[in-house]
């Protein structure tokens, strides 16, 4: 963020010349420049940005009412508002226009409690410039949702992760073949701080090539698949 220290007008009948300015106490970033819009165009004017819960992501908006020579956005996450990590795929500008534009991305794998974001805007020229830092709290999944990995497997472990898991100390979990034939039930205790429960799964006996049901839960049941793919 750009802070003016003000001055009057300078100006210079030769093509160089130097500025002295007592603004300046230390070594730091500093440009000179008019207030003038007209004569000192932003890359974008940005109208808004957010961050929303929703189900088991977070949707980020955006909102340009202008752009200038605009290449591409791309979202960064924190979670302490200092260091960042880009998320998701570029979304392509505008490059040039006076019309208003909104952008979108989902983050489908948020972090749980307070997460910063940020936007980043890259020009054609790969000069790029950040949006203000706003953050959201997420508290979770709405509903469980199971991730298995790897997925295809070779048949000697495969890592289950249950989120979402409100309100329960236990989760149990019961493979399946295509013909209905258990071949492991287990027990998996949720932690509570993050309403996740997760574990690799060993296999006594390498499973046989095939497709797989992973049934967990009593009252919702949540089910997934992965598949063997060599014997």
């Amino acid at each position: 963020m750009w802070t003016s220290h003000g001055q009057s007008s300078i100006s210079s009948a030769g093509a160089s010349g130097n500025v002295t300015s007592n603004a300046v106490s230390s070594f730091s970033q500093f440009t000179f420049g008019s207030m003038s819009v007209a004569l000192n165009p932003l890359p974008i004017e940005l109208v808004n940005f957010t961050a929303t819960p929703f189900e088991n992501s977070v949707h980020l908006n955006w909102t340009t009412a202008s752009e200038l020579n605009n290449d591409y956005f791309t979202v960064e996450r924190s979670v302490d508002g200092e260091s960042f990590s880009v998320i998701g795929d570029k979304i392509k500008g505008a490059g040039t226009t006076n019309q208003a534009r909104s952008y979108n991305l989902v983050d489908q794998n948020p972090l749980n409690g307070t997460a910063y974001y940020r936007l980043k805007q890259t020009d054609f020229d790969g000069t790029f410039s950040f949006s203000k830092i706003i953050s959201v709290t997420y508290d979770g999944p709405v509903f469980p949702v199971m991730n298995l990995y790897p997925n295809p497997t070779k048949g000697n472990f495969i890592t289950i992760k249950i989120e979402g898991l409100k309100n329960m100390e236990t989760v149990p979990v019961v493979i399946y073949d295509q013909v209905g034939k258990a071949w492991m039930s287990k027990v998996l205790s949720v932690d509570q701080n993050t309403q996740t429960a997760s574990d690799d799964l060993v296999f006594d006996k390498k499973l046989p090539k095939g497709m797989y049901l992973v049934k967990a839960g009593l009252s919702q049941i949540q089910v997934g698949k992965f598949v063997v793919y060599e014997n």
